[in-house]
């Protein structure tokens, strides 16, 4: 597709990236610029690859994805007409983060090459990286912005966790088979809890006291426990991979058959030993 008038209007009005630009410096960089269609997904470029260049959609939509297995993709942004992708590639050349691909129809893309830039003039190059900057810029506000909704939403998750764990633990003490996964039960009251089978991985538990807790069975790889005393708690054919064990107590608890691979013991190595010894010697 060729470089049109029609081309050139439209990066001029509805491109917030190029708006900077006097019409003879739109024209030059234009000169170095060549058009790309792409069909209904089709892919722009893959995770991985060398990048090289820049894109703007002229027309259609681009999504922005991930891998993650099993032929799968985790759809990360959808990009519309006037939008810019790619620019890394323009800045140091290193692999791409994500895959691009033609989302539905005909996508038209207007691709500007690392390479062809030292062709331009300083001042060209100069507006297109200050333009790369405040796109970044932007970017990034957005994922702080987004990262601080989830962790408010991680906040309120964590404290509803916390209660439905209360009202079950004060109905029957039992969560056996639970699934806990990731949950935050620091600071909950788990005395004579029974989490037999339970599902704890990568569950965060801190400063708390627990007595007579059963962990039997129970999943807790990549757990974090933090700042605990443990008393008679049975930890047998648990699996604590991986786990982080931090300023823990463990007195009188049963360790048999527990996988403790990987795990980072940390301060908490002596207690856990001398908990062994009791528990051999009982």
């Amino acid at each position: 597709m060729q470089l049109t008038k029609e081309i050139f209007t439209k990066l001029q009005s509805s491109v917030d990236f190029f708006k900077s630009f006097t019409n003879g410096e739109l024209l030059a960089l234009l000169k170095l610029a060549s058009t790309e269609v792409f069909e209904a997904d089709q892919i722009v470029f893959k995770e991985g690859t060398r990048g090289d260049k820049m894109y703007i959609i002229l027309s259609g939509t681009v999504r922005i994805s991930r891998p993650i297995g099993g032929g799968k993709e985790e759809v990360l942004v959808k990009l519309t007409g006037g939008a810019c992708f790619g620019e890394m590639g323009i800045i140091d050349q290193s692999p791409r983060s994500a895959r691009a691909t033609a989302d539905g129809g005909t996508t038209v893309l207007l691709s500007i090459k690392e390479s062809l830039l030292s062709q331009s003039n300083t001042l060209i190059a100069f507006k297109l990286f200050r333009n790369f900057s405040i796109t970044l810029a932007g970017r990034l506000r957005e994922t702080n912005e987004k990262l601080q909704g989830s962790s408010e939403r991680d906040r309120n998750s964590s404290a509803k966790m916390k209660e439905l764990v209360k009202k079950k633990l004060e109905s029957d003490s039992s969560l056996a088979g639970a699934d806990l996964s990731g949950a935050d039960l620091s600071g909950c009251f788990l005395n004579n809890a029974n989490f037999k089978d339970a599902n704890l991985i990568r569950a965060k538990l801190s400063d708390a006291k627990l007595k007579e807790t059963n962990f039997t069975g129970a999943k807790m790889s990549g757990a974090t426990l933090q700042n605990l005393e443990f008393n008679e708690v049975k930890f047998a054919n648990v699996d604590l991979s991986a786990s982080v064990m931090k300023d823990c107590k463990f007195n009188n608890c049963t360790f048999s058959g527990t996988n403790l691979s990987g795990a980072d013991l940390s301060s908490s190595l002596a207690s856990v030993v001398d908990g062994a010894k009791k528990e051999e010697g009982a």
